[in-house]
């Protein structure tokens, strides 16, 4: 997954359930930004 790469990149302290809980906020994010542009 994209995220992954990138946020264990940037922010190798989130772990677990808070990686995972930030990981399904972008996503939300990223398909309200298409829902937008669409």
């Amino acid at each position: 997954m994209y995220y992954t790469k990138v946020f264990d990149a940037i922010i190798p302290e989130y772990i677990g359930i808070e990686r995972y809980n930030l990981y399904l906020i972008l996503e939300n994010n990223m398909i309200q930004f298409k829902k937008m542009l669409y």
